[in-house]
């Protein structure tokens, strides 16, 4: 594996690491605020609907 392979794989977690901080605190603030029991259900519910949708079409292709 090169330097560039390692350093493109890096800067991909990283990326990642960061839209995950934001998208938290995006849904901390602004996802029932005031009642963290059901933002974090709503959280969790909002994530299993759209694993679902995401990989629905993927087990549909095989066999």
């Amino acid at each position: 594996m090169s330097l560039i392979s390692v350093l493109i794989y890096l800067a991909a977690v990283l990326s990642v690491v960061m839209v995950w901080r934001g998208m938290w605190g995006l849904l901390d603030e602004y996802l029932w605020p005031n009642n963290r029991k059901r933002s974090y259900w709503a959280s969790l519910l909002i994530g299993i609907v759209a694993l679902a949708f995401i990989l629905s079409p993927i087990q549909s292709l095989q066999p």
